[in-house]
């Protein structure tokens, strides 16, 4: 979504923040086949592949690392 962070004034708010702006489990498969894939592309020294018919280049890649980091 863009964020680094969130701001919560209450214990209580950490729960749900992280509930809201948690990736799911379908959005961190994505990124573990999209980062595997991609290394292993690199490697070949191919800049551009398709996972699950999408279009994974190096903005797609980093999108994908940071979601799981």
């Amino acid at each position: 979504l863009g964020y680094s962070g969130k701001l919560c004034i209450h214990p209580d708010q950490v729960g749900l923040a992280n509930e809201a702006f948690r990736p799911s489990d379908n959005e961190i498969e994505w990124a573990n086949r999209v980062v595997s894939a991609y290394s292993i592309a690199l490697s070949e020294g191919k800049a551009a592949i398709q996972v699950d018919g999408e279009m994974i280049d190096e903005p797609v890649f980093r999108r994908a690392k940071a979601l799981l980091e």
